[in-house]
């Protein structure tokens, strides 16, 4: 019952070679793909795939040509959507995932994902500090519900409200 090198060789290989039944080729549409070994970057690693009817390799990359995982792009945008300088979110990544972007990369990043920074206009309107971005509360009912708010949202609603035809002062 036991193996040979050669089998247990040949039985890993094949299962590097399984159908992979959820993705589809962007070229072609086939289900017919295959994982086809892994490219390095900087600071990631991308799997790619190969599609058995079109020939073509492709990997699943969410954001294209970045240096840097889509996490840490993410958690830098979200650490400056609360309010920190882009000083301290260089930190704070350098300190969470032990990596060090740039303070201009931080800021490529801002500006090219600007449709999800929709605090970045009020920065220059109140100054926000990221201990009180967000209000928590704990509310005791049946049972225990954390209750967060964005005061930088209550803000950005409240100029969009007064601007209001209806509740403007020019009336």
């Amino acid at each position: 019952m036991a193996q040979t090198i050669e089998q247990s060789q040949t039985a890993k290989t094949n299962t590097d070679y399984k159908p992979t039944s959820r993705l589809v080729c962007p070229n072609c549409k086939s289900k017919n793909i295959i994982k086809s070994g892994i490219r390095r970057a900087k600071k990631k690693t991308i799997q790619r795939y190969l599609c058995k009817n079109c020939h073509r390799i492709f990997s699943l990359e969410l954001l294209k040509r970045t240096s840097y995982p889509p996490n840490v792009i993410l958690n830098a945008i979200s650490l400056y959507n609360f309010g920190h300088t882009l000083k301290q979110t260089r930190s704070l990544i350098r300190r969470q995932f032990k990596m060090d972007p740039k303070e201009p990369t931080i800021h490529t990043w801002l500006a090219n994902h600007k449709d999800i920074c929709t605090f970045i206009p009020l920065r220059k309107r109140y100054s926000l500090d990221p201990q009180t971005t967000i209000k928590s509360k704990k509310l005791y009912h049946t049972q225990i519900y954390h209750f967060k708010s964005s005061l930088a949202r209550i803000l950005m609603k409240a100029d969009i409200f007064s601007s209001h035809r209806l509740f403007s002062d020019n009336n």
